[in-house]
């Protein structure tokens, strides 16, 4: 059980927008609940695999409002979307991703899959 202190972290994918092969949007978040559950880093995929990995002050540069993310089962509600699916992944996971080179991201991926299914 996580504590109220500990950063939580989500995976979030979007069945709607896949790309022919299938793939998928997938966003991680690293999200403080201590500060309003505010990103504090993110890393989208879009369907072709191109990554960006976004710290808390690109994120504030980049928007014209904040938005607190919100918990994974509060984007499973439909609320969002229908085909947005989000789960709890562990620092570790994530860490992974935000350290892994471009070309390791798919392969990070499978392993963040199986470990799900575990």
């Amino acid at each position: 059980m996580r504590s109220a202190n500990e950063m939580e972290y989500i995976k979030l994918t979007d069945e709607e927008s896949c790309a022919d092969d299938g793939m998928p949007y997938i966003w991680f978040f690293e999200v403080n609940p201590q500060n309003d559950r505010l990103q504090e880093r993110s890393i989208e995929v879009d369907p072709s695999g191109r990554v960006q990995c976004m710290t808390k002050e690109e994120y504030l540069d980049s928007v014209i409002e904040l938005v607190p993310v919100p918990t994974a089962e509060e984007l499973n509600q439909g609320i969002w979307g229908e085909t947005q699916h989000a789960e709890l992944i562990s620092k570790e996971q994530f860490e992974a991703l935000w350290n892994a080179q471009p070309g390791c991201l798919p392969q990070q991926f499978g392993r963040l899959s199986e470990e799900a299914e575990s």
